[in-house]
């Protein structure tokens, strides 16, 4: 087996000077040995990656079926409750041994585990999220090494610790299946949770690597910014961490900007060396402008550490104002960016998989390349998740998509005791440290709903009792994260909790839409109607959603043929919220009284299909129409709303669940329609009163045209409203031209307008606004839709749709016509890409050509063409 040997850095000269000093490090990288046994006790051995998990590995070797096909999962439970050893052997070469000092370093190890190093125990593990250190100089010997992970059952240790550390006092959520999650410091989600499956991995889940040094070694390198008032200036503060064994003099250095001498004292060092950039290019989100980044190469000793960085000052502003409909107190929430006022259209991020070595770069780029594509602005990392990698955040650095990165919190009740929080403080001097110079980390927030755990009164150990214990620990928790963070990091913005109604923490209101940040889940778990989002006026959403079924292909692939139905047990376990109304796979069924959310809506918003397959294509319109609704609504809003965040962008498994993206990357029907809804220039439609103009307009039926520009400069809209029946006749058009300030919104038309002379026969009719934007030289179009009545009660005829599909000009293009209106049009096919746009409304009289972009690189014209299929809401609901 070969090894991969790095020299860390080489050798440079600065100013004149020769540098001194070396570091080697070995990256251990590769494949392992797994060993272990399975339910019955019987012997296993097999190879796997590092890094990576037991789950893939068992998977290789023929142990497990894939957990993600029909109910394998409940049968895969057993992995969770062994323990494991990861070991593999390794050669060392002079090099090495002859550095004074060599570290193992350890980042990620999932969770509970004992190293050791030729047989000798160096330490042990038990935080996911942490960089591991341990000292092995003495150890190491010339030529082959064991190394040797013993790995716990994370969940048998949550066990153990919950009864002999805390004993009645039981840290828990309804969430997981595993109760004790929030006793491990290991992603939450793996403990099963309503969008995914109980597998509990285990593994090196990141970087195994010797480190050698002779003089100094480099741990952090992490940038403060500071910046003039204009913005014309900028002070970049290179913070350098490095261990020096033995201590002395080298330089450190900025090409192109300043060299310093600098004494390194035996031991931990941090060395600072700030530089001054004049008129430096700002980085911006990807709707605001160029996402910039500079390269810096920082010289210490012969360490080389280059550093892509992007200057921009972002701030969080959370100030108390007044509601101007009801006249209560309320309290601001917008994200400012380099001075200016950015809306934020966002996805709730969870990891791009169950299975960690199906985690995968190329993963990530394509879904992070989808939220762009979508027209989102930020990334909001879950807390019930994980730290994304390095090149998480890189990948978002270069598309210009900000990052709300929640702390690894979620849903729970956990520890707030000085072991706990020590070991907490650990795992985020080492995130906060690899993370803060990305461009687009924007804000830390301490965790996802923990604020509301002491208030839910469907956890029977949140007794009035207990509520003032749960509380006190929510506090502690946050102020000690808070000061860790302060301590490192003060250029970003901190929030305890999402969501909060105050800047300081717990508060019991949290729930109140004109107050900081708001999850609102009434209309999806309450099986509300979507126009209850009118009723919202929330200052930022950072959660809602709604769910689908993923594409017929999808839930096919996933099953056995007899398994394809909506109540069978195989299908029914790749729905995990049993409030859905489809059995869930671990629960009780729900009560009689929770019937199913997607079916009643169905029910209320169109007319039911006959078969599995249409029940299945009919969700996706559902979903898109419920996003849309509440996105039209709260953009209309700005200034008073300033962002938005559906949940969820993707999925960890193919399922059941709220993501607009399904497993594998293909987009749902609600994808294309959030990407027109968020679109930088947007005609809003909703029925509701609009708080951003000051004045409240009577909602009931009637429509108001709400006119956004989000650019930082003014554009010209010109459009044109028509009323039609279903059957295609044109009853009214009304022009329409607007000139859009920069960053502004207006209202287009509102009550006093909608009368359109058809008060009687609104239900036989809806109205298109056809409109174009004027953005210097790019010009683009687009149309907003109202429609007086739900699809269940109009008279939707046959539209006679008409597709063909050909090549031209090296592109596969799709072309539609119809006869008469046709609503939610969808083109698709199993080859793997998607549409320059989907999901759409069609009128007598337009031929829209559709754009195919596959990512399969070998299919073919032909591979597109079998199996494209073009339907509406007509065909899918006859």
């Amino acid at each position: 087996m070969r090894e991969k040997w790095t020299k860390i850095g080489a050798f440079v000269a600065v100013a004149g000077m020769a540098l001194t000093g070396r570091a080697v490090e070995l990256d251990l990288a590769g494949e392992w040995t797994l060993s272990g046994s399975n339910e019955v006790g019987a012997a296993i051995s097999c190879p796997i990656a590092v890094p990576g998990g037991v789950h893939e590995a068992l998977i290789k070797n023929g142990t497990i079926s894939d957990p993600y096909f029909g109910d394998n999962e409940k049968l895969v439970q057993w992995v969770g409750r062994r323990d494991w050893t990861i070991s593999r052997t390794f050669d060392v070469g002079g090099d090495l041994l002859a550095e004074k000092s060599v570290i193992l370093r350890l980042e990620n190890v999932d969770t509970y585990a004992k190293i050791y190093l030729n047989g000798k125990l160096v330490g042990e593990t038990d935080n996911a999220f942490r960089r591991w250190e341990f000292d092995v100089k003495g150890l190491l010997k010339l030529g082959a090494n064991e190394i040797r992970g013993e790995f716990r059952s994370a969940e048998k240790e949550g066990e153990r610790i919950q009864k002999e550390k805390y004993g009645d006092f039981l840290y828990s959520t309804i969430v997981p299946t595993i109760r004790w999650m929030a006793l491990m410091r290991k992603t939450q989600c793996h403990g099963g949770w309503d969008w995914g499956p109980t597998l509990m991995e285990v593994g090196f889940a990141g970087r195994v690597s010797l480190i050698g040094e002779d003089f100094c070694r480099i741990d952090y390198v992490h940038c403060d910014q500071s910046f003039n008032e204009d913005f014309s200036k900028v002070t970049l503060t290179f913070n350098v961490e490095a261990h020096s064994p033995k201590g002395g003099e080298t330089d450190l250095a900025v090409d192109g900007f300043r060299s310093v001498r600098v004494t390194l004292k035996p031991g931990q060092n941090l060395l600072r060396l700030p530089i001054e950039i004049e008129k430096p290019i700002l980085w911006w989100p990807h709707d605001q402008g160029e996402s910039h980044l500079y390269r810096f190469t920082l010289h210490l000793g012969d360490h080389v550490v280059e550093k892509r960085i992007g200057l921009r000052k972002v701030e969080l502003v959370s100030e108390p104002d007044t509601d101007l409909v009801s006249g209560k107190e309320a309290l601001s929430f917008a994200l400012k960016m380099n001075g200016r006022f950015v809306f934020v259209k966002g996805f709730n991020w969870i990891p791009a998989d169950a299975i960690l070595d199906r985690q995968t770069t190329a993963r990530c780029r394509d879904l992070l390349e989808s939220a762009k594509a979508a027209n989102a602005n930020l990334i909001r990392v879950w807390g019930g998740g994980k730290y994304e990698s390095d090149d998480f955040y890189a990948i978002c650095d270069e598309l210009g998509l900000m990052v709300w990165q929640d702390l690894m919190f979620a849903c729970a009740n956990y520890p707030s005791d000085d072991e706990y929080l020590a070991n907490v403080g650990e795992e985020l001097k080492f995130n906060v440290k690899r993370l803060k110079d990305h461009a687009s980390l924007a804000l830390w927030c301490g965790d996802n709903e923990c604020n509301a755990i002491p208030v839910w009164d469907f956890l029977p150990e949140c007794t009035k009792d207990l509520q003032p214990k749960y509380i006190d620990n929510l506090k502690r928790r946050h102020d000690y994260c808070a000061k860790v963070i302060r301590e490192i990091d003060a250029d970003h913005p901190w929030w305890p909790t999402s969501p909060a109604s105050t800047p300081e923490g717990f508060s019991d209101d949290f729930y109140l839409d004109i107050k900081g940040d708001l999850h609102t889940w009434d209309v999806w778990y309450g099986n509300k109607p979507f126009e209850t989002w009118y009723t919202m006026r929330p200052r930022f959403c950072d959660e809602y959603g709604y769910q689908s079924f993923s594409s017929v292909g999808l839930c096919r692939a996933n099953v056995k043929l007899e398994d394809f139905s909506l109540t069978a047990p195989a299908f029914d376990n790749h729905q995990k919220a049993g409030k859905s109304g489809w059995r869930a796979a671990f629960r009780p069924a729900p009560p009689a009284d929770l019937s199913a959310c997607i079916v009643n809506a169905m029910m209320r918003e169109f007319r039911l299909p006959s078969s599995t397959e249409n029940m299945i294509r009919l969700s996706q319109p559902l979903q898109a129409k419920a996003l849309v609704t509440a996105i039209n609504g709260w953009r209309s809003l700005k200034p008073w709303c300033m962002g938005v965040a559906v949940w969820q962008l993707n999925d960890v498994w193919p399922s059941t669940s709220w993501s607009t993206v399904e497993y594998g990357g293909k987009w749902k029907q609600s994808m294309y329609q959030v990407k027109r809804a968020f679109a930088p220039v947007r005609i809003c439609t909703s029925s509701t009163y609009s708080v951003g103009f000051g004045k409240a307009l009577e909602g009931g039926t009637n429509v108001i045209f709400t006119a956004v520009n989000d650019l930082p400069r003014p554009v010209e809209v010109r459009g044109e409203i028509v009323v039609r029946t279903y059957v295609g006749e044109v009853i009214e058009r009304r022009p329409c031209v607007l000139r859009l300030e920069a960053n502004s919104t207006r209202c287009v038309m509102d009550a006093a307008y909608n009368g359109f002379g058809m008060e009687t026969e609104r239900a036989n009719r809806f109205l298109t606004f056809d409109y174009e934007v004027l953005d210097g030289a790019n010009v683009w179009t687009d149309r907003a839709e109202w429609f007086f009545t739900r699809f269940a009660n109009a008279p939707i005829a046959d539209p006679s749709l008409a597709f063909s599909a050909e090549e031209r000009d090296g592109k596969w293009r799709v072309v539609v016509r119809v006869a008469k209106p046709a609503f939610y049009v969808w083109a698709e096919t199993s080859v793997r890409g998607e549409f320059d746009d989907n999901s759409l409304t069609l009128v007598p009289g337009e031929t829209r050509t559709l754009v195919f972009m596959p990512k399969d690189l070998n299919a073919t014209l032909a591979d597109f063409k079998r199996d494209l299929k073009v339907s509406s809401l007509y065909e899918i609901c006859r």
